[in-house]
């Protein structure tokens, strides 16, 4: 009898608490509470936090198998959050133009 060839993949759910559970490992089970922590993606296979310049990506192959990978936030994703803040302040402004021209300020 010739050993069998399919591959056991483990379902979303099981690769989900995999993930949890080496987060909490790693960061502490109050690791959500925490405004440090910023969860940038979430799926059940992969997981990146943010902590200011700093991700923390928790990924689980097909096989169950947790890689952690921490490296530097990179540039365009810091500016990505300088051009959104931007946007907001001008729509901000606008707003408050349009305000001050019509007598409600």
């Amino acid at each position: 009898m010739q050993p069998s060839s399919e591959i056991d993949l483990i379902p979303p759910a099981e690769a989900r608490a995999r993930l949890v559970a080496a987060i909490e490992a790693r960061l502490g089970k109050d690791w959500a509470q925490e405004d440090r922590w910023i969860a940038v993606h979430d799926s059940d296979y992969l997981i990146r936090l943010n902590q200011g310049n700093k991700n923390v990506d928790f990924a689980c192959d097909l096989l169950g198998e947790v890689i952690i990978t921490e490296k530097e936030a990179d540039p365009l994703q810091s500016s990505g959050r300088l051009i959104a803040a931007a946007v907001l302040f001008a729509w901000l402004l606008v707003a408050l133009v349009i305000a001050r021209i019509s007598g409600v300020v």
